[in-house]
């Protein structure tokens, strides 16, 4: 039987490895031993760890291969979870998971609290107004943008800020970001795609003529041509750009037209 070792006065434990005095929580458990604690430090190991399956790289890749099948065909058991205090957001029942929010509270706290406010979930509100953090002003609640991935569902800037930082930020990195999402959804996008090059080759064989105004305002600006339905390519209305963005807001496309 392993006699159990020493401790000094401070009551730290001694490595076998680096042969130096550390604390308890300096080693790993095992409950085996006498004093349920492992020979060598955590650091001790890891470098052991590292040095050997450096030397032994087919062993280290085979041994990696039985613990990945063993895991699959003997999935250890669930445990029962604790029973923890509620989430200290307001008027969620949920259980609190760490930082005393529950899980959907506590991944929304990560994700704002860079943006100036400390807990992401709910801000104070003076006579409806709200504190930008860019501009350090209160504000009308109806000058913020809407962000459903928050807990007020109120976003963290006013919308004049917003624009601000949009702008000064990285133009490669924006169209790098259009790219990224035109990549992901370029499935969905492709009836779009093609009634554009359609029209496109429409007005160079002279099938369709672009106007110089608005049909809308009157407006001289870049005319572009607004489809009823992408698939219907050809059918379409010739308006400037302000007009075009808003008709799309107020009379979305059919539900054939993006699938």
């Amino acid at each position: 039987m392993t006699a159990r070792r020493p401790r000094d006065q401070e009551g730290r434990l001694y490595c076998a490895g680096c042969e130096q005095w550390q604390s308890q929580e300096a080693f790993h458990h095992l409950s085996s031993r006498p004093d349920g604690f492992q020979s060598r430090c955590k650091d001790c190991r890891s470098q052991h760890a590292r040095r050997w399956r450096l030397a032994h790289p087919d062993k280290a890749a085979a041994e990696n291969e039985a613990h990945r099948i063993a895991r699959r065909l003997h999935p250890a058991p669930k445990r029962p979870r604790r029973l923890r205090a509620h989430c200290t957001a307001q008027n969620c029942p949920e259980p609190a998971e760490a930082q005393g929010l529950c899980e959907k509270h506590y991944s929304r706290w990560r994700r704002h609290r860079s943006a100036g406010d400390e807990y992401g979930l709910q801000r104070a509100m003076i006579d409806g107004r709200l504190l930008c953090p860019h501009c350090k002003t209160w504000l009308p609640v109806k000058v913020f943008g809407r962000n459903r991935a928050r807990w007020d569902g109120i976003n963290v800037y006013c919308k004049p800020c917003s624009k601000q930082i949009a702008k000064a930020s990285d133009p490669v990195a924006r169209q790098r970001s259009r790219e990224n999402w035109a990549r992901r959804n370029h499935v969905r996008l492709a009836p779009m795609y093609r009634a554009i090059v359609a029209v496109r080759e429409a007005i160079k064989v002279g099938k369709l003529t672009r106007p110089s105004t608005c049909e809308q305002c009157g407006a001289g600006a870049p005319i572009e041509a607004a489809h009823y339905d992408y698939s219907r390519r050809l059918d379409v209305r010739w308006l400037c750009l302000p007009c075009h963005r808003q008709w799309d807001h107020d009379a979305p496309k059919t539900k054939g037209a993006l699938s």
